[in-house]
């Protein structure tokens, strides 16, 4: 089967392994153990930050991820993903937020998506809000809290409807015509307000829920790994203030 992005990304160079057959069987045998590419990517990178791997080492990559199938002590460490695993190891430099692996876009350097990982119920999902895509700078912190709130109510169309992500291109647009869909589906007669209303309803639900659990304004934050340590390349960092990204919960605000 195909290798994704996320799966190129995260299981390629992110560990510094190159070759794209290498990288397709490492994301088979994911696939055959029943884990997710993103967050044991981002473990073995872990791993690997913590000197117990060599960056660049497919078969220890490949090892390693076997012991994941095989149950072992240092598998179910792997397995319990990158955050345990940092903890565990004594790593700083680990790429989660709320316990979840970032997928393949630096905060650093699309810091929009930054806020989407900071703010989303999930944690570092960039389903929730992919901001990758915009036509924006962004190296710049400026209004990167505005366009992922925006991003993350036009998302709960999806979420709420069932519809695929990857028709993004012709509903972004288009929202009227869901809910026309869903109107002529169920004998409705709802117009665009409460169309909105309801993917509003489903963020606010969403962080209520995460505050019942405990989560709190601590844990919509990105690590020093981030917003202290500079992106080699264009020297960046993360650098959207806490101010802007609690703005994001304004959910009612237009943008």
């Amino acid at each position: 089967s195909p290798i994704e992005y996320e799966n190129i990304g995260l299981l390629g160079s992110n560990l510094d392994i190159w070759d794209l057959d290498s990288i397709a069987r490492l994301n088979q045998r994911c696939n055959d153990i029943g884990v997710d590419t993103i967050e044991l990517g981002a473990a073995i990178g872990v791993m690997m930050e913590a000197g117990l791997l060599n960056f660049g080492d497919f078969q220890g990559a490949m090892n390693v991820l076997e012991e994941v199938g095989k149950g072992t002590l240092l598998g179910r460490l792997l397995g319990s993903g990158a955050e345990v695993t940092g903890k565990v190891l004594g790593v700083k430099n680990v790429p989660v937020v709320k316990g979840q692996a970032m997928a393949a876009y630096d905060p650093r350097a699309i810091k929009g998506m930054g806020v989407t990982y900071a703010t989303s119920a999930m944690g570092a999902d960039h389903t929730a809000g992919p901001a990758a895509r915009a036509q924006v700078d962004h190296a710049d912190p400026a209004g990167k809290a505005g366009l992922s709130r925006k991003l993350q109510k036009l998302l709960g169309v999806f979420d709420t409807t069932g519809l695929c992500l990857f028709t993004v291109g012709a509903v972004a647009t288009n929202k009227h015509l869901v809910l026309e869909l869903l109107n002529a589906l169920h004998g409705w007669d709802y117009d665009m307000e409460w169309f909105d209303g309801m993917c509003i309803r489903m963020l606010e639900d969403e962080k209520l829920f995460n505050e019942l659990a405990g989560i709190t304004a601590a844990h919509h934050r990105l690590s020093e790994a981030f917003t202290e340590r500079k992106m080699p390349g264009i020297e960046s960092v993360f650098d959207v203030s806490e101010e802007d990204i609690a703005s994001v919960f304004n959910y009612s605000e237009e943008d």
